[in-house]
């Protein structure tokens, strides 16, 4: 591995880190903002626990994965929240479009290999 990559992929891992200071629209049931570490990690460990309970086939290693990462767009884009949508505050189509140009900042950060 180059030292290139390692770079990118420590750039990577910095900017991860953000989503411990990205907070969501929502609370916690404490009455405070939830970032979006905590709601990634707390989905991750969920389905860890849910799919050995239930005796779920389901590819776990993909279901852990699409937790990790499922809310990674908001260290660029910010959260926005499905009430938001129903409220018509923010169209589904724009979301989507937040979402995509996040992403594609963010995977400039990895290496090609990593980027799917």
């Amino acid at each position: 591995m180059s030292s290139l990559n390692i770079k990118k992929i420590f750039g990577f891992f910095h900017l991860a880190e953000k989503l411990k200071t990205t907070f969501r629209y929502s609370e916690t049931k404490g009455v405070r903002q939830e970032s979006s570490a905590e709601h990634s990690w707390r989905l991750a460990l969920m389905a860890l626990v849910i799919a050995k309970e239930l005796n779920l086939d389901i590819n776990l290693e993909k279901a852990l994965k699409i937790a990790l990462i499922h809310d990674l767009a908001e260290v660029v884009s910010g959260d926005v929240d499905f009430t938001l949508i129903v409220k018509r505050k923010i169209s589904p189509a724009e979301k989507l479009k937040r979402e995509t140009q996040a992403m594609e900042k963010i995977k400039k950060f990895l290496p090609i290999k990593s980027r799917d």
